[in-house]
């Protein structure tokens, strides 16, 4: 019976998610992990989802704790928790660009959301909540939403976000970052899981 109620609510979670289904091009499917990518008004948007052999608690647990994003955050270098208050915390990231580029830094809110079981964190850019670096070129436009199910004794685990990076490139290149990233800190996030145990 809890088994139905989750799956039910899940299929309800995914018929809600892609409104844009049409639009998600699916870029990589492989170990479990799915990637997705849309071009909207060329803006490049990201998705990807997988289960994990881990609690939601365990999950949100990594995703709370910035100190750890470099060992499982693709091209983040460092991570700090700026602030830390009723169902929001707010991180400074600073991601290690390919060679030829300025390094990019990110400042996002995170908003917790509880529905049922299901937990959502929206991510929102907040850049001027920590001062600029120098070098550094700061993302002032950037979103998203990690949605975290228990299904079983697994977690879904679905992350979904657009960021202006500011690229004086054609969007090729923002494209094949926009998969690779996702899909690596995916691999890595299952990685990090499994040593918990």
């Amino acid at each position: 019976m809890i088994i139905m109620k989750q799956l039910i609510s899940l299929c309800i979670i995914l018929l809600q998610m892609p409104i844009w289904a049409q639009q998600w091009v699916l870029r990589e499917n492989q170990q479990g992990i799915k990637v997705w990518t849309r071009n909207e008004n060329g803006k490049i948007e990201v998705k990807a989802q997988t289960f994990v052999n881990a609690s939601v608690r365990d999950v949100l647990s990594l995703i709370e704790k910035p100190s750890t994003y470099h060992l499982w955050v693709d091209m983040v270098s460092k991570a700090k928790l700026l602030s830390y208050g009723n169902e929001k915390f707010t991180v400074w990231y600073l991601i290690d660009m390919p060679l030829l580029f300025s390094d990019r830094d990110f400042v996002l809110d995170n908003i917790l959301a509880h529905n049922g079981d299901t937990i959502i964190v929206k991510l929102k850019s907040a850049p001027d909540r920590y001062p600029k670096q120098k070098n550094i070129v700061r993302v002032q436009d950037a979103y998203g939403k990690w949605i975290l199910f228990p299904y079983g004794k697994r977690t879904f685990v679905s992350y979904q976000f657009y960021a202006d990076m500011q690229l004086p490139v054609s969007n090729s290149l923002i494209e094949i970052l926009s998969v690779s990233a996702p899909f690596n800190t995916f691999q890595n996030l299952k990685t990090m899981l499994n040593h918990k145990k």
